[in-house]
């Protein structure tokens, strides 16, 4: 098997058991109406990055679950950058 459809093969196997924890997850720290969209930039990212995945299911969770919280970061601060223009437009 090549790299591309092992990439593709462990990936499809961390997704399916780990996506509702990483939605719950995202909720958690962005909420339930932000999460859904975080989540396809995870799977995006994920998917991007596949031949960066692990080989073994624990270790391949862990690594999405580390995009997942650098997904939330980039959404929290694209979040105060908004939040400081609005306060600056208003002034």
């Amino acid at each position: 098997m090549n790299a591309n459809k092992r990439a593709e093969s462990v990936l499809q196997d961390v997704l399916t058991t780990s996506a509702r924890d990483l939605l719950r997850y995202l909720e958690y720290r962005l909420g339930p109406d932000d999460a859904p969209d975080a989540l396809s930039d995870v799977l995006l990212t994920a998917w991007r990055r596949a031949e960066d995945l692990p080989d073994h299911g624990h270790d391949a969770r862990l690594w999405l679950f580390g995009i997942a919280r650098n997904t939330v970061l980039n959404a929290r601060r694209s979040s105060r950058r908004r939040s400081k223009l609005s306060l600056h437009l208003r002034r």
